[in-house]
C-alpha cells in the first residue's frame, strides 16, 4: 500500500478530528493508502516527522489556516515534492473556504485522495512561506489573541466580537509599500497581501485572486476613522468584492511587494506571526503540488 502522513491539530474548531479518525482511515484504506497519524502539540517535535517526508506519497493536514501554513513551510524546507491536501477542521479555514474544501473528515479525505494533484502558487515572506495571506495593521493579528477555549465556544463569532474591539481602538501604521509600478508611502490601517480571494472570514477579499496565476494581490485599507472603517469592513463583509472600489481602499496585482516602516510592526502570516518589518515578499508560480479533490 501507498503511505499517507495525517497530520492534525485537535484542537483546531470544535475538537471534532480526533473522533473521526476511524473514517479517515477507512478512506484512506479504500484508496490503498496506509495512513500514518501525526498529532501536533507544544510537547512533539513538529520538525522531527519531515526528516522521514520521503517515505510518504501524499501529506494530509488537518486544522485551520495556521495548521496548514506550518505543514506547508515544513514541507518547502524539506524540499519535498510531495502532494497536500487539506482537511478544514480550523476556526476560519481561509484558504479552504476559497478552494470550496468538503469539512466532514471522513468524505474529504475520500474526495482528496479520489482527485488530482496541481502546482499552486504560494508567498515567500522573508525566509518563511504562506498559502493564503501576509499582512499587518488593524484587525489581522485577531487569529492570535482568541484563545483556543473561545474558538470551540464561539467559532467564528469569537473573532467577529474581538474585531469590534480592534476596530474601536484602531489607529493608522505608516509604511511604505513598493509593488510592480506602485509605490504607497503614507499611513494606512492595513494591508493584505493575498494569494487566494479569502480572508478573515470574509470571501471576496480579493475577488480576482487565483491561486495559480503566477501573481499576489495587494489590498491596501488607507487612514481613517472608526466611523468611516465600520461602515467599509460591512461592506467587504458582504463578500461581493464591492469595497475595492471605495476610494479608501487601494488595489494592486503584483508578483513582488516590499513593505517598511519607522515603526516597530510586526506582519501576520495565515493567522500566525510573521517577521517585523521590513519584509519582502514575492510569489512563487507553481512551487506546491495540492491536491484536487474529485467531487464525485
Amino acid at each position: 500500500m501507498k503511505k499517507a502522513l495525517i497530520i492534525y491539530n485537535p484542537t483546531s474548531g470544535n475538537h471534532s478530528f480526533p473522533q473521526q479518525l476511524d473514517e479517515v482511515t477507512e478512506a484512506c484504506h479504500t484508496y490503498g493508502y496506509l495512513p500514518t497519524f501525526y498529532r501536533i502539540g507544544p510537547e512533539l517535535d513538529y520538525d522531527k516527522v519531515f526528516e522521514k517526508i520521503g517515505q510518504y506519497q501524499v501529506l494530509l493536514i488537518s486544522g485551520g489556516d495556521g495548521s496548514v501554513s506550518r505543514g506547508v513551510n515544513r514541507l518547502l524546507h524539506a524540499d519535498a515534492d510531495l502532494p497536500v491536501g487539506i482537511i478544514p477542521s480550523g476556526t476560519a479555514n481561509d484558504f479552504a473556504t476559497a478552494l470550496g474544501l468538503e469539512r466532514q473528515p471522513g468524505v474529504a479525505v475520500k474526495r482528496l485522495l479520489a482527485g488530482d494533484a496541481v502546482n499552486v502558487d504560494v508567498g515567500r515572506i522573508n525566509d518563511r512561506y504562506f498559502v493564503n495571506v501576509a499582512s499587518a495593521g488593524v484587525l489581522t493579528t485577531i487569529s492570535q489573541e482568541v484563545n483556543n477555549a473561545i474558538k470551540s465556544r464561539l467559532g467564528v463569532t469569537g473573532y467577529y466580537l474581538k474585531g469590534l474591539e480592534h476596530v474601536w481602538q484602531a489607529s493608522p501604521i505608516s509604511v511604505k509599500i513598493e509593488g510592480e509600478g506602485f509605490e504607497i508611502d503614507e499611513e494606512v490601517m492595513l494591508f493584505l497581501v493575498l494569494n487566494s480571494t479569502t480572508a478573515g472570514s470574509i470571501r471576496n477579499v480579493a475577488p480576482y485572486a487565483a491561486i495559480a496565476d503566477g501573481k499576489l494581490d495587494l489590498v491596501v485599507l488607507k487612514k481613517c476613522s472608526p466611523a468611516h472603517l465600520v461602515p467599509l469592513l460591512l461592506r467587504a463583509y458582504e463578500g461581493r468584492g464591492t469595497h475595492l472600489q471605495h476610494p479608501l481602499v487601494e488595489y494592486h496585482q503584483t508578483r513582488w511587494v516590499k513593505v517598511t516602516s519607522n515603526e516597530n510592526l510586526r506582519s501576520d502570516i495565515d493567522g500566525e506571526p510573521g517577521p517585523h518589518l521590513p519584509i519582502d515578499i514575492e510569489v512563487l508560480p507553481g512551487r506546491l503540488k495540492l491536491m484536487v479533490p474529485s467531487l464525485k
